[in-house]
């Protein structure tokens, strides 16, 4: 019993490294959405293209972030800024 509380609290803290970055980044990719749906949707030509850039970066920066780590160019910055990019895709 006792292993396992250390194991959640480790678990628990972390989760809470870097946690006002991550909250700031989910708020920034939803503010990201809207304002590519508003702005960009007035005129109506540009959302197909728009659409397939979306989707194109959700989708690199989830192969970067899902892909096996056996990788040499994920060192301690590139990942930390990949997951960072996550938590925005989240709020996309």
């Amino acid at each position: 019993a006792v292993a396992g509380g250390k194991q959640l609290l480790g678990k628990i803290n972390s989760a809470r490294k870097n946690f006002p970055m991550k909250i700031f980044l989910l708020l920034l990719g939803f503010y990201t959405a809207n304002a590519l749906a508003t702005i960009l949707g007035q005129t109506g030509d540009w959302d197909v293209l728009v659409a397939g850039i979306v989707v194109a970066a959700i989708e690199g920066i989830g192969m970067l972030m899902y892909k096996k780590p056996s990788s040499s160019m994920f060192s301690g910055k590139l990942q930390s800024f990949v997951v960072f990019m996550n938590f925005w895709k989240a709020g996309v």
